[in-house]
């Protein structure tokens, strides 16, 4: 270990070059140099300034303490946590960086906006920051964290979080709390988790998972994946050719205008179509089951069936249902309503 005092800014800093980790800051205002390898800094209650290594192969910890700190990633893959105080810098430098915001004060609301570069959590402080990627939310607040053009990876925790990617290929996670998740422009990977939440995928061909609770899932444009796993989920397939799985529950899916996959699952799910469905697919219609039919036809009789070896082609509108291995003694009356 090298320790030596000087100035920095105007101030006295002591600083640390160490090639065994963690390094732990104890005196006046610190800075602290990382030098080889993945690193634990840990700064003290009063202003720090913190620096990663330069190399690109493995990521730092950094983690500062209260008071205004400086945070540089460096080189590799770093995980920041700006720590209490108000003006806080962080630059991740290269590599796919996170912001850490996990042990935030409870209860507090964290509001990052990766577009704008700011982050805030209330009594907890504030903190600007530069070249990071991703964001890890408070575990014990409300988040509400909005992406940028990269692909970002957004995790929120125990509360009601609004979790939006805006561009690129995005994932985002809910956890736990009614959340609100929206991926906009890529092709993105949304998880609600458990809760009644929010999915909503925007532009792309999106993977959008709910979880536990009663969830609305939404397609957006793009040929999505829906699923919606636990509870009484709502699932709409919009623009695009889906596959939409309501797994176990009581659910509504609902056809949009491409060409849809549907599987209802365990429950008594209902499927609605309008005149303008395009040609869908039910791979697991059931006596229990129910084919809602908004547009395209008024009554039961209003509709052709047709049989295949393969199953039951059924035809409305300009649209199509295939109920995949049955046929017309397989249903009636009672399997249909209209809106």
């Amino acid at each position: 270990m090298v320790t030596t005092t000087g100035t920095y800014e105007g101030k006295t800093m002591q600083v640390t070059w160490d090639i065994v980790s963690p390094y732990t800051a104890t005196a006046t205002d610190e800075m602290i140099q990382g030098y080889g390898g993945a690193d634990t800094i840990y700064g003290n209650g009063l202003d720090n300034y913190i620096f990663g290594d330069q190399r690109g192969d493995k990521g730092d910890f950094d983690l500062a303490a209260d008071g205004a700190d400086t945070l540089y990633g460096l080189g590799g893959d770093d995980t920041i946590d700006p720590g209490a105080g108000a003006g806080n810098y962080v630059n991740g430098g290269i590599g796919n960086d996170t912001l850490d915001y996990r042990y935030a004060t409870p209860g507090q609301t964290v509001t990052i906006d990766m577009e704008l570069n700011s982050a805030s959590a209330g009594t907890y402080g504030s903190t600007s920051f530069f070249q990071i990627e991703n964001i890890l939310g408070s575990l014990n607040g409300p988040n509400v964290i909005y992406g940028d053009e990269k692909d970002n990876a957004i995790h929120g925790g125990s509360a009601k979080d609004v979790l939006k990617g805006r561009d690129g290929d995005d994932t985002i996670y809910g956890y736990d709390g009614a959340d609100k998740l929206k991926g906009g422009t890529g092709d993105d990977r949304l998880k609600g988790g458990t809760g009644n939440d929010s999915v909503i995928g925007g532009k792309g061909a999106d993977l959008l998972i709910g979880g536990a609770g009663d969830d609305k899932i939404d397609g957006g444009k793009g040929s999505d994946i829906l699923v919606g796993a636990k509870g009484e989920d709502r699932l709409f397939g919009k623009e695009g050719n889906d596959t939409i799985d309501g797994r176990k529950g009581k659910d509504e899916l609902y056809a949009g205008s491409g060409s849809d996959k549907l599987t209802g699952g365990e429950g008594a799910d209902r499927f609605v179509f309008f005149g303008s469905s395009g040609d869908n697919t039910i791979t697991d219609f059931e006596a229990k089951d129910t084919i809602s039919i908004g547009s395209g036809a008024n009554n039961y009789f209003q509709l052709k069936f047709t049989d295949t070896k393969a199953g039951l082609r059924i035809e409305f509108g300009k649209a199509e249902v295939f109920l995949k291995g049955l046929d017309m003694k397989d249903i009636d009356l009672g399997n249909f309503d209209f809106f």
